[in-house]
């Protein structure tokens, strides 16, 4: 994880030419996670010092998932525990996640990282090799985006 510089977050979002700031939406639910409102209060704080102006919502569970599903915010939080303590089972669902136009995320072609089968004894990457791959290319992206 970088560590906190907000010159240089700054410095980026000069560079990007959002110098001025902007405004996205953001969703969280109210009574799910523990202190998920006050969770969502501090991230839209965090990102008012770069001049990203958050527009919060939180509703009870009971509204929020139906919303959730139609991806009605630019930010909407989510957490839960994988059945299997699979950490596959998280990046296909956070990183391969269905596009509004296409149906296919951005990582749609990595999708064979996560294909079982193979492993050291026959020349091809165990699940592990190919999961650090994944995360290796997750983490160019995320500095790419962020110069």
């Amino acid at each position: 994880m970088p560590r906190f510089d907000l010159d240089k977050a700054n410095a980026l979002m000069q560079e990007a030419d959002y110098g001025d700031g902007f405004s996205i939406t953001m969703m969280a639910p109210n009574n799910r996670y523990i202190e998920d409102q006050r969770i969502a209060q501090a991230v839209a704080a965090m990102l008012a010092k770069i001049n990203i102006e958050v527009g919060l919502q939180s509703t009870p569970k009971a509204q929020y998932w139906e919303r959730f599903d139609e991806r009605i915010a630019d930010i909407m939080m989510i957490g839960w525990q994988s059945d299997t303590q699979d950490s596959a089972k998280f990046y296909e669902f956070l990183v391969m996640t269905p596009d509004s136009k296409t149906g296919y995320g951005q990582y749609t072609a990595s999708r064979q990282l996560f294909k079982s089968g193979g492993g050291p004894a026959d020349g091809r990457d165990s699940d592990h090799d190919r999961l650090k791959a994944a995360g290796r290319g997750i983490e160019e992206d995320r500095a790419h985006s962020l110069r």
